[in-house]
């Protein structure tokens, strides 16, 4: 299968769409407090490892999100990664 690639900031790094692979983490973390509810989503500001989102999947992270040289992050056709 073909792929597209984004280029990000440095010519060894992309984000591959059209093929999907093993499937990343399931999600980050909250914000620690007082009480039980869970109104904050946390996740990491860097992509140190390669990761596919699952094909029919979307993932979301808040920005800056930085990947790393070398590292992918591969996005199925039918997938969506949006950075807010």
């Amino acid at each position: 299968m073909s792929e597209s690639k984004i280029i990000i900031d440095d010519s060894s790094v992309s984000v591959s769409l059209g093929n999907s692979g093993p499937q990343g983490p399931q999600g980050a973390g909250g914000a620690a407090g007082g009480g039980s509810d869970q109104v904050f989503y946390n996740n990491d500001q860097v992509v140190s490892t390669s990761y596919s989102i699952p094909s029919g999947k979307s993932s979301m992270a808040v920005g800056p999100v930085t990947v790393n040289s070398g590292v992918t992050v591969t996005i199925p056709t039918n997938s969506v990664w949006s950075i807010i």
